[in-house]
């Protein structure tokens, strides 16, 4: 099913950077390409059917930004609450 063919897509983003100018880098990113809302410092929303990025080029333009290492951006598609629905786009693990 292509992107066009979904209705609005409430997308929420959680961020765990140790680095500042890291973290900066990417609140600019969510804010300024993808209009995401600044729910808290770490915590963002967007809608992903208005997004310029497919989810794999946004995991690929995060993963350029932050330390895999030692960062962790975790996404959930509030749109798909099934307990079966696989709801964690992305994540990188500490360690």
């Amino acid at each position: 099913m292509g992107r066009e063919l979904l209705k609005r897509t409430v997308v929420v983003i959680a961020l765990d950077i140790e680095d500042d100018s890291t973290h900066d880098r990417v609140v600019r990113l969510l804010l300024q390409e993808l209009d995401a809302v600044q729910v808290t410092e770490t915590v963002f929303e967007f809608d992903y059917t208005k997004s310029p990025y497919s989810l794999i080029q946004l995991r690929q333009k995060l993963a350029k930004i932050i330390d895999m290492d030692n960062d962790m951006v975790i996404m959930w598609d509030l749109d798909r609450p099934s307990p079966d629905a696989d709801n964690e786009f992305f994540r990188t693990t500490v360690g």
